[in-house]
């Protein structure tokens, strides 16, 4: 479940009323002002455990990288899998790429070779 991660000392909350329209959009996201990781039941349910750590690992490095760009982001949660020993399958790649742009999605799949 979405209590067992942490990420520094940003708060996180679960289909928050405040985030509802943004939630629709895009599932995850960081409330830099507001110092708040917002994440999607439905979005995150329809992943798979690794996609869900990826996703959970992009916000918190949005955090670590006091916002940072989306490719920094991405590369931040690339290094949080390679540190804990962590390997995207190609079922979770395909599944991530179908979420972004190509861009990000072949700077991805270079960063986890």
């Amino acid at each position: 479940t979405a209590n067992a991660y942490s990420c520094g000392d940003t708060k996180i909350v679960i289909d928050h009323p405040a985030y509802k329209d943004a939630l629709r959009r895009v599932g995850a996201m960081y409330d830099m002002d507001n110092n708040i990781i917002a994440l999607s039941t439905q979005f995150m349910s329809q992943r798979s455990k690794n996609v869900q750590r990826f996703i959970f690992a992009h916000e918190c490095g949005h955090y670590y990288l006091k916002g940072g760009t989306e490719f920094e982001a991405d590369a931040y949660a690339i290094e949080v899998f390679k540190k804990n020993k962590g390997k995207l399958e190609e079922s979770d790649l395909q599944n991530i790429c179908s979420d972004i742009g190509p861009d990000r999605c072949a700077r991805i799949r270079e960063q986890i070779k």
